[in-house]
């Protein structure tokens, strides 16, 4: 029962995701660092703004291999941000910039504003 619930949060909370515009005015630069790598940028990313006002950054390994990735976000001024759908897991934020690992085909989504 408990799969299903977080299935069906998932599924609401992306549902949200879909309509939303994507923001192409706000920047954000990853530099990555890992073994295995079959291409030249293997984090790609996405960020949309909600109508609630919250930004959402969605990145994705798109390699086999494991990798740790920085993420710098000119605009972010947060100590800590919320990646959703993982049992309530936060990434620390130093100078607008915060580091994550993924492991291969892994995607993770950011909230990056309450």
């Amino acid at each position: 029962m408990l799969i299903f619930e977080a299935a069906h949060r998932t599924v609401c909370a992306c549902a949200a995701l879909a309509s939303s515009p994507f923001s192409c005015r706000r920047r954000q630069q990853v530099s990555f660092g890992g073994k295995g790598n079959a291409t030249a940028t293997p984090i790609r990313t996405l960020r949309k703004s909600l109508a609630s006002g919250a930004d959402v950054l969605l990145a994705v390994n798109v390699d086999r291999g494991s990798i740790t990735a920085q993420f710098d976000i000119h605009d972010l001024a947060a100590d800590s941000i919320a990646a959703m759908f993982e049992d309530g897991r936060s990434v620390a934020v130093a100078n607008s910039s915060f580091t994550d690992f993924f492991e291969s085909m892994d995607v993770h989504v950011c909230r990056l504003k309450a």
